[in-house]
């Protein structure tokens, strides 16, 4: 299962333990989790931590905002703050806080380059104290933070849930991770938290899964690794036992299953489930340049002798369990510099990125991640490579199209062939012992002599040890060496391929046996035939290198002093290499065969040939130079052209070129010096524009809780000028004439009885009562004289006319704490009769 067990705070016993879950949002986040935290039960024991984003400075009202809907109690926290269950932990702002023995404890951001990671640096602190126990709940949001945690927690075995980003006021956050295809469940905050409850009930109902043979029968598990390979083609007798028992014990929560005879039954009858299954067996998580250190190496070493060696032939690449391809492009992106740096942009090269995980490919062949991924590259790479696309980024075409991905069985289906490197990292950790080395017999078959195989830090060899050269041990990458495994003959046995739609259009080519010796006995026939012939022949590139040469080459190219290169015309005397320049030149242009001479080699005369042609598979042209001996007392034949003029010619039109390379140097040196300012303009407009999307996410939440605060307010207004109403009819009702005075015998509030009985006006409100000439008024302001003084109660009988007797009465007038605010004086009409 996916849910953590953390040892208690102070406040609960050592030995308890408890599930922790932990809630990502931002921007529009307080909805979400007033409907998320309102649908958990108080009774389920676990402890939520928040980590939404807020101003590093300004008060937020979140807490009494969720307060006011959600069963638990809900605090805020600190450093040094415990963890405890059945509560809601809220992170205070401008704090980057993680976990450490049951407590909050200060975090250094950890993860991501641009824009806020608090979800994701609790995340990492999570992941780092519970492993695959990790559950991580993403709510609406804009930006990616919480995407690049979202892998840390898959990539332990743990759960992601994320809210449906059509059902959040902001769905950036939802949709960042959702692009990765990492989440478990995807629903509406409400239904998200009865999910949630299930697997935190089911995690503390069930008891951990043991599958052997004393609690599961053998025909069951016999039974489910079955039909996973019938409907998925996934073997899982290759894995580790650990790594199965987690993965079977986490698709039985997610079903809300107990009893594994019970997950049979449901594989049976439902085959997306074990699609499922074969799914989170399969940990299709990586990051780019992930252990930079290696591609360091590839970049400065690796590669660049791969592109060297490739004398013009297509290079092959071969990346198995590729996942969501960012391994791959990685490596593409560093062929892509290397070729450059190399001015081998010609170069044919070809990328095979494979995986079982159909899903995981398709995202790889999109090309398309969330902006978090800026936190793993470079940026001159991320500038160079990516298009910028609303909230996430493309690989760029240039790199997309190197590649072929497709899904594939490494344990099952044929290998690739001729592979001059294959990148197999942290694949053979989750296999048997026994199918690490068939893998690993599986890539040495499929690499070139001299092909490098890169393998996981903690990965090795094994009995193959033998077989490879270690080219660096620190990064795990190796050479092969021309010998064949002796695992080779069983390793490579496969059946045929499901179907196929699952498989690259052309099959891999089977092993093609030569014997060492034939090509040196072809070499020495067709330099027998041409010393029989008086011929010598050289093949060129188009670059006028030699790679091969026959007959008697020394006769004719002798090396010479100062720097060597492969080039003839450096081999031969300065008239015949120019003559020869000017030769292939013209068989470049036309497409003829061109000969001329004589010429003198110091070893005789000699005419020259000169051909082009195309070799099947290439669409680079090479040349072929024949120097054919001359007879001696043989008349020379005169050059078709004059040697002198056109010697003359070369050395102007050199001169020329010479001018054009320093000031073509200039002009790249000057659009370079401009491309830096534009590069640095260009990123500190994007520094800028990060702080805003920062600043406005942050006002985001901030106003957020003002409307929440907003429509309490209102709703408070609307039930006080209620009572207030209901206050005045009461007052007018009675039909006494009362006066309210304040603490300076102001007067704040009367009714109609006494307006009409001392005259007073709607604008004496404020006004002090000793202003006002009137005898029952005077009586009014000695009253409460009195009880600001200290007396509760006044009371005394004021004359009237036609013989009726006023009662006058004063009391305090009381605050909620007690404390006395003014008096209340009331008049009182008593007939005789009465009084009496």
């Amino acid at each position: 299962m996916a849910v953590h067990f953390n040892t208690s705070s102070e406040n609960t016993s050592p030995s308890k333990k408890f599930p922790v879950a932990a809630v990502g949002c931002s921007a529009g986040g307080a909805q979400a989790l007033c409907a998320f935290f309102a649908a958990i039960p108080s009774d389920l024991g676990a402890a939520f931590v928040v980590a939404s984003h807020f101003p590093a400075e300004g008060e937020s009202h979140l807490v009494e905002i969720l307060s006011r809907t959600a069963a638990l109690p809900v605090v805020w926290v600190t450093p040094g703050a415990p963890l405890e269950p059945g509560k809601i932990h809220v992170l205070s702002p401008g704090h980057y806080l993680g976990l450490e023995n049951g407590h909050f404890i200060e975090k250094t951001p950890a993860l991501g380059h641009t824009g806020p990671v608090l979800i994701d640096t609790f995340l990492e602190s999570l992941v780092a104290a519970q492993g695959s126990a990790t559950l991580a709940i993403i709510l609406s949001g804009t930006g990616s933070d919480g995407t690049q945690g979202a892998r840390l927690v898959k990539q332990a075995g743990g759960t992601v849930v994320v809210q449906e980003p059509a059902s959040a006021v902001f769905g950036g956050m939802a949709s960042s991770v959702l692009l990765t295809g990492l989440a478990d469940y995807v629903l509406p905050p409400a239904k998200l938290a009865l999910e949630v409850a299930r697997l935190i009930r089911h995690e503390i109902a069930t008891p951990p899964l043991v599958l052997d043979s004393r609690d599961v029968q053998e025909s069951s598990m016999r039974s489910l690794v079955n039909l996973l390979r019938r409907n998925t083609g996934f073997d899982l007798a290759a894995y580790k036992s650990e790594t199965v028992n987690r993965r079977i014990e986490r698709r039985m929560a997610i079903s809300h299953i107990s009893d594994f005879e019970e997950y049979v039954a449901l594989l049976k009858k439902e085959p997306a489930e074990c699609e499922n299954l074969a799914k989170d067996m399969l940990i299709s998580v990586t990051r780019f340049f992930r252990n930079p250190e290696v591609f360091e190496n590839l970049r400065k070493n690796v590669l660049p002798r791969l592109v060297h060696s490739a004398g013009g032939r297509s290079l092959r690449l071969w990346v198995p369990g590729c996942a969501t391809g960012e391994e791959v492009y990685s490596i593409g992106i560093l062929l892509e510099e290397v070729l450059r740096e190399c001015g081998e942009m010609n170069l044919p090269c070809r990328f095979f990125a494979t995986d079982l995980n159909r899903h995981a490919v398709e995202i790889a062949g999109q090309g398309i991640y969330p902006e978090s991924i800026a936190a793993d590259i470079p940026p001159d790479l991320l500038e160079k490579y990516f298009i910028r696309q609303g909230d996430h980024y493309q690989i760029h075409r240039v790199i997309r199209e190197r590649i072929v991905f497709a899904k594939h069985n490494l344990l099952k289906d044929p290998p690739f062939t001729r592979i001059d490197f294959v990148s197999c990292r942290n694949v053979l950790i989750y296999l048997q012992p026994a199918a690490q080395q068939r893998v690993l017999s599986i890539l040495h078959y499929a690499l070139r002599t001299e092909g490098i195989l890169a393998l996981g830090l903690s990965e090795s060899l094994g009995d193959l040890q033998n077989d490879f050269d270690t080219m660096d041990p620190r990064n795990h990458l190796f050479q092969k060496k021309n010998t064949i495994p002796s695992a080779l003959p069983e390793a490579l046995h496969f059946g045929m391929p499901r179907s196929s739609s699952d498989q690259f259009s052309s099959q891999p080519a089977p092993p093609i046996l030569t014997v060492s010796s034939e090509p040196r006995l072809t070499e020495s026939f067709i330099n027998r035939i041409l010393a029989r012939l008086a011929r010598t022949c050289f093949v060129l590139n188009d670059q006028m290198d030699i790679l091969y040469s026959f007959g008697n080459p020394s006769k004719y190219a002798a090396l010479g002093e100062g720097r060597t290169s492969l080039k003839l015309t450096h081999f031969l005397p300065r008239d015949v290499s120019a003559s020869l320049s000017a030769a292939v030149g013209k068989v470049s242009n036309d497409g003829q065969p061109f000969k001329f001479g004589p010429v003198e080699t110091g070893q005789g005369s000699c005419n020259v040939l000169v051909e082009s042609f195309r070799s099947p598979g290439h669409d680079r042209t090479f040349f072929l130079v024949f120097f054919d001996e001359m007879e001696k007392n043989l008349p020379a034949v005169p050059p078709p052209f004059d040697l002198k003029e056109s010697m003359l010619r070369i050395a102007d039109l050199e001169e020329e070129l010479r001018g054009s390379k320093i000031r073509l140097k200039a002009a790249v040196e000057a659009l370079e010096a401009s491309n830096e300012e534009l590069q640095t303009s260009n990123e500190e407009l994007q520094a800028s524009n990060e702080e805003l999307q920062s600043a406005n996410e942050e006002l985001e939440t901030v106003n957020e809780e003002l409307q929440t605060l907003n429509n309490d307010h209102q709703t408070k207004i609307a039930n006080i000028t209620q009572i207030n109403e209901d206050l005045d009819n009461s007052i007018t009702s009675t039909n006494i004439a009362t006066i309210f005075l304040d603490k300076g015998l102001r007067i704040q509030k009367f009714t109609p009885k006494a307006a009409a009985k001392a005259g007073i006006l709607p604008h004496d409100i404020g006004r002090e009562i000793t202003a006002l000439a009137h005898p029952l008024l005077a009586h009014a302001a000695e009253a409460a004289r009195r009880i600001l003084s200290g007396e509760t109660l006044v009371e005394s009988f004021l004359p009237d006319f036609d013989g009726v007797k006023t009662l006058l009465r004063a009391t305090p007038f009381l605050h909620k704490d007690g404390t006395c605010g003014g008096a209340t004086v009331s008049f009182i009409k008593f007939s005789a009769a009465e009084k009496s």
